[in-house]
């Protein structure tokens, strides 16, 4: 070997011992650390210099470090819970997988009583503390997160964290949104000063609650509507009016999470809860302003009016969503107007249906239940008479014009009887077919017809089940006019046709 070389190995290996003196003295250090905040300052200084994979590379290396976390967390004092978890929290975010689990094991000794509050850490040591609570199953953390991730001051990181874990453990976002309002509610929250975090903690809760994907829980809406209640109540004499407006655009962003999670909620009323809550806390002016700042009210405002139009092709009405669409306007007229233009094209609605909707609730429907009312149960009766009385036809007049011959020569008093049947229901057809015009009943004259399934038309044999598109006429249905309007009473009856 060269000189060069034997100096190049030489200096190699003084380096490597350097370094493995460094950090025998490093571990000797966190061996005899007399406070966490002494052994923290260790470890910060090995990640500030990367050099903390090859201090704790070694298992054994690993373990007396996690020993003197654990030893040092069991002290009296009440934050040292917390540093502990925010040492082993540091730890299991910068090691591997297969080192990480050693540290996550130990966190529930160093947390497993209530620790004090967070907000007593130092910087990082919030978020490193609030990922360590993910790894505690006590039944007193999820109050304490819900407590924490409001009381926590200028730490959104650390308040995300605190938030997820703690929804995670509620189960579903109806039980998270009671369980904060009621740590909210016994913490006093309501004070003007606390409107800037009421803000921030609502933004922090949209962001968590777009990341959910799991249940929703029973009635979200009023959930959601009591949580946004309580943080606004520092607004009732705030000045700041930007802040009310982003708790409110963040408490409607999450309804119309909620309706993206599960679609069918778009139809309840109570999803939009929030609404009528928000405006009368805001008060009258200051939402009037909102209405014309608001991008998440456009669309809110236009989720109101889609679940109107599916609501009016069902021949439905709702008094909530017709004030919830009253709330999203400036006025009653406002959304009159724009529930005109929304339905302007839509031709296929029931008119007194379509009327109620574009008046948003105004057109009185008394005369028009009145006037369907009146006679509907005998007309129906009447047009199921005048179905089974045609459907009898084909066999009566085979009956007569087949039967009758041959019974008068075997049977002549049995031919008889048989000829006076025949007559008797040609009477009864006759009849049946009277009172079904004068009722203005018809037939929907669509047998062996191959349509569009629709189960508020058709009566589906075996009853209604997911899947059919396409259905064949198997009975036919009766209809009756009525002030130019073609109404069904009587469904026909139909099956599925192979598409």
């Amino acid at each position: 070997m060269s000189i060069d070389g034997l100096i190049l190995t030489a200096a190699m290996e003084n380096k490597d011992q350097t370094y493995s003196d460094n950090w025998d003295k490093q571990l000797a250090s966190i061996r005899e650390a007399r406070s966490l905040r002494d052994l923290n300052e260790i470890l910060t200084n090995s990640m500030a210099r990367q050099t903390i994979h090859s201090l704790l590379k070694r298992d054994e290396d690993l373990r007396v470090t996690i020993d003197a976390i654990t030893r040092l967390g069991e002290g009296t004092e009440e934050d040292s819970g917390l540093l502990a978890g925010a040492a082993l929290g540091r730890l299991a975010s910068v090691l591997g997988s297969a080192q990480s689990r050693a540290v996550i094991d130990a966190i529930p000794r160093v947390l497993a009583r209530r620790p004090g509050a967070i907000d007593k850490l130092q910087g990082k040591e919030k978020y490193y503390a609030s990922l360590s609570l993910q790894y505690v199953e006590n039944p007193w953390v999820t109050d304490y997160c819900f407590n924490e991730a409001f009381a926590i001051n200028t730490a959104e990181n650390a308040r995300k964290v605190l938030l997820q874990t703690a929804i995670g453990r509620s189960g579903d976002l109806a039980s998270a949104w009671h369980a904060v309002t009621a740590a909210m509610v016994k913490q006093g929250v309501g004070t003007d000063g606390q409107l800037r975090r009421a803000a921030d903690v609502s933004s922090i809760w949209l962001e968590v609650v777009r990341g959910w994907s799991g249940p929703i829980g029973p009635r979200p809406g009023a959930a959601l509507s009591a949580w946004m209640a309580v943080l606004l109540n520092a607004a009732r004499a705030s000045t700041e009016e930007q802040l009310v407006f982003n708790i409110v655009d963040n408490a409607l962003a999450m309804a119309l999470r909620v309706v993206e999670l599960r679609f069918s909620n778009a139809f309840v009323a109570e999803t939009y809860q929030p609404l009528e809550r928000a405006k009368s806390l805001v008060g009258r002016d200051q939402w009037s302003r909102y209405l014309g700042k608001s991008e998440v009210l456009l669309k809110i405002r236009q989720c109101v009016q889609e679940s109107a139009l599916v609501l009016a092709r069902q021949n439905r009405t709702d008094k909530d969503i017709a004030t919830a669409l009253e709330v999203v306007f400036s006025s009653r007229e406002q959304a009159a107007r724009s529930m005109s233009a929304y339905f302007a094209e839509l031709h296929d609605l029931d008119p007194e249906i379509r009327a109620w909707w574009v008046s948003v609730g105004a057109v009185q429907q008394v005369q028009r239940e009145v006037n369907h009312q009146i006679g509907n149960g005998e007309d129906q009766q009447i047009g199921a008479l005048l179905i089974e009385v045609e459907a009898c036809k084909e066999t009566m007049d085979k009956l007569e014009r087949a039967v009758v011959p041959q019974l008068e020569i075997s049977e002549p008093p049995l031919a008889s009887t048989v000829k006076r049947a025949a007559v008797a229901y040609k009477d009864m057809a006759r009849i049946a077919t009277q009172l079904a015009r004068m009722r203005r009943l018809s037939k929907t004259s669509l047998l062996d017809a191959v349509i569009e399934y629709n189960p508020l038309q058709h009566e589906l044999l075996g009853g209604s089940r997911p899947g059919v598109r396409h259905v064949r006429i198997v009975r036919e249905g009766i209809q009756k006019e009525f002030a130019g309007k073609i109404k069904t009473l009587v469904k026909p009856w139909v099956e599925p046709a192979n598409d």
